[in-house]
C-alpha cells in the first residue's frame, strides 16, 4: 500500500469514527450535561485522539505532495510523534 493510500484511509477511519461517536451521543437518553465525569473525560479523549489522527494524517498527506522529497520530512514526522506521545501521557480523568 502506497505511503497515501495509508494515509487517506486512516483519515477516512477517523472521520467515520468521530461520526459514530456522534451518533452514539445524539441517542443516549440523558443529555451530555447529566454524564458522569468519566464519561465525559472517555468522550473528549475519544475525539481528541480521532482530531488529532485526521490533523496528523493530512499532514502527512500535504507532505506527501512536496517534490522532491526532502530528507527531513520524516525526522519532522518523528518528532511530531514524539511530542504527541509526551504529552498524551500527562492526561488524567480527574
Amino acid at each position: 500500500m502506497e505511503p497515501g493510500e495509508a494515509l487517506s484511509t486512516a483519515a477516512q477511519i477517523a472521520v467515520a469514527l468521530a461520526g459514530f461517536a456522534g451518533v452514539v451521543v445524539v441517542f443516549r437518553r440523558e443529555s451530555v450535561h447529566d454524564w458522569s465525569p468519566i464519561n465525559k473525560f472517555r468522550l473528549r479523549q475519544l475525539l481528541t485522539n480521532l482530531i488529532l489522527q485526521l490533523a496528523f494524517c493530512m499532514i502527512g498527506l500535504l507532505l506527501l505532495t512536496i517534490r522532491p522529497v526532502p530528507a527531513d520530512i520524516w525526522r519532522w514526522s518523528r518528532g511530531a510523534a514524539f511530542v504527541r506521545h509526551r504529552d498524551s501521557e500527562s492526561f488524567s480523568p480527574v
